[in-house]
């Protein structure tokens, strides 16, 4: 029958998904997770799990076009890539992103992380003076860590904003 023919090819296209990331064949994976988000058939863990495979497999070009179609724009996911970008050391990738993306984040710890990774990766001073933090407690961090950096001490603004980065729960 139809219903069984069909819940046939969701498994079948399922195993393929997991053969896939079991082989960590990425590309593999993002095709079978892009043609699942064409048929709105993706759920979140399966959305969680193919931003995950795309940060494994280091399809930078691939995830930053599907960020421009408005997939993986939630805080948390932004923060991951900059800071997959931070821990790889792709510097210039990263002061890029900090400079272009500018997240709407749920609670002031990931703020504080936002403002970490643009210390961390020697952006302009002037990235750190011109963000608007959009919580209070923020604040004060901000204008001290740019006071810092304007200075050339940029070890110093990392550092002052390494003691308020909140590492458990933070995205």
């Amino acid at each position: 029958t139809t219903v069984t023919t069909a819940a046939q090819r969701l498994a079948r296209e399922n195993n393929a998904l997991q053969r896939a990331i079991y082989l960590k064949d990425w590309r593999k994976a993002d095709e079978i997770f892009a043609r699942k988000h064409r048929r709105k058939m993706l759920n979140s863990a399966e959305k969680k799990q193919w931003f995950n495979d795309l940060i494994a497999g280091e399809l930078d070009q691939r995830l930053q076009a599907l960020q421009a179609e408005g997939l993986f724009t939630r805080a948390p996911e932004q923060l991951g890539w900059a800071s997959t970008l931070a821990t790889r050391g792709e510097t210039a990738k990263l002061q890029a992103y900090l400079a272009t993306h500018h997240p709407t984040f749920d609670h002031a710890g990931q703020e504080t992380n936002w403002l970490y990774l643009i210390s961390r990766s020697n952006a302009s001073p002037q990235l750190l003076k011109q963000y608007q933090p959009q919580f209070a407690t923020n604040e004060i961090l901000d204008r001290l860590s740019w006071q810092l950096m304007q200075n050339g001490q940029h070890r110093q603004a990392a550092s002052l904003l390494l003691e308020h980065y909140p590492f458990a729960g933070a995205s």
